[in-house]
């Protein structure tokens, strides 16, 4: 029975926990124009909107923000996933590195 219970494991939940912090990441980005503008003030010192756009900073704000909105998505769904602990969280990283390097190839 145990043997059998093995053969059902299943990447979905990271996969859609992934999926959904990318998607709160969007949301989120909608309620401020520009988005993150109060936390990049806080982060930069800086209020100008221009003068935040010209700072390279700016994106990397925003990089963090999905990465570390997808990887908080990615790790409730481990706690659904009955893959061991080890293979899901390899298979988070993976998941997150194809986003960072999408998310920085995007902003060039």
């Amino acid at each position: 029975m145990s043997g059998r219970a093995r053969t059902n494991r299943t990447w979905f939940p990271i996969l859609a926990g992934v999926l959904i912090g990318m998607l709160a990441w969007i949301f989120l980005t909608t309620l401020e124009s520009p988005s993150f503008y109060r936390l990049t003030v806080l982060i930069f010192n800086e209020t100008s909107p221009k003068a935040l756009f010209v700072k390279p900073g700016y994106y990397c704000v925003h990089r963090t923000i999905l990465l570390v909105l997808a990887a908080i998505g990615g790790s409730v769904g481990i706690a659904y996933s009955r893959w061991a602990y080890l293979k899901c969280l390899l298979f988070l990283f993976g998941t997150l590195v194809v986003i960072a390097v999408f998310a920085a190839w995007g902003f060039h």
